[in-house]
């Protein structure tokens, strides 16, 4: 369950963090954004089909079938190409946001920082410490955005020429 509310904090965490950097880097805060949304989206159909694997190895279901089924679904381009577009779509979409970020005043440098430990941490394959990274600068974020003045914020959607 706790996995499952991470994943719903992600998407307000990617727009205030778009909202963040569209003052400095519009451009940088639309694309980092649209692909860590397009990874999202593609990480819901990965983990659908996870649920679907679960309920295979039910033990009313036919067991030969469930092989079957399950090696077609392996040997099938759409999965791969879902798993492709989500791991590019959240490593290029945090990457660009991150950098955009490093471009604005408003957060330490060691926010944008920690999401690119996060990234490299996770390919590196130290899940859990990485998560605890992310979580951490993602944290640090927030405390940032929560304690910003109104004024802050009318600056900054100035800043864009709203």
């Amino acid at each position: 369950m706790i996995h499952i509310g991470v994943r719903r904090a992600l998407i307000p965490a990617v727009l205030g963090v778009a909202h963040l950097v569209k003052g400095r880097r519009p451009t940088l805060a639309f694309i980092g954004a649209a692909l860590v949304i397009v990874g999202i989206l593609c990480l819901a159909v990965v983990e659908g089909v996870q649920l679907v694997q679960h309920q295979m190895i039910h033990p009313a279901a036919d067991r030969e079938q469930m092989v079957a089924l399950l090696q077609r679904l392996e040997a099938g381009i759409g999965v791969k190409v879902v798993f492709l577009v989500m791991l590019l779509g959240l490593f290029l979409g945090w990457v660009t946001l991150s950098v955009g970020l490093l471009g604005t005043r408003l957060v330490h440098r060691a926010v944008p920082a920690s999401v690119l430990a996060f990234l490299m941490l996770n390919l590196a394959g130290l899940e859990i410490l990485s998560r605890v990274v992310f979580l951490i600068g993602l944290a640090w974020l927030g405390v940032v955005v929560v304690k910003m003045r109104d004024e802050a914020w009318l600056a900054s959607e100035r800043d864009d020429g709203v």
